[in-house]
């Protein structure tokens, strides 16, 4: 997870596991006690900026050194 140098301290991560199986993980936000779940699955890395959360839209962006990288954004409230 990258996280903006201002929301460090902020939010934490964390992967909840079955075994040896991550089932999904979590983004914390430690001020204001909200957990956000994401799916196993999804493209890393998750990037923090601005109490906002970018998931890109496709896997192996660095290794194929795609010239565009597309992100879903979200407001974490």
């Amino acid at each position: 997870m990258l996280v903006d140098t201002n929301d460090y301290n902020k939010y934490k991560y964390e992967s909840v596991v079955f075994g040896p199986w991550i089932v999904y993980n979590k983004i914390i936000d430690t001020q204001k006690a909200n957990v956000y779940r994401v799916e196993q699955g999804t493209p890393h890395p998750y990037i923090i900026y601005k109490d906002k959360l970018y998931l890109a839209d496709d896997f192996n962006f660095i290794l194929y050194h795609y010239k565009e990288v597309k992100y879903t954004e979200y407001e974490l409230k």
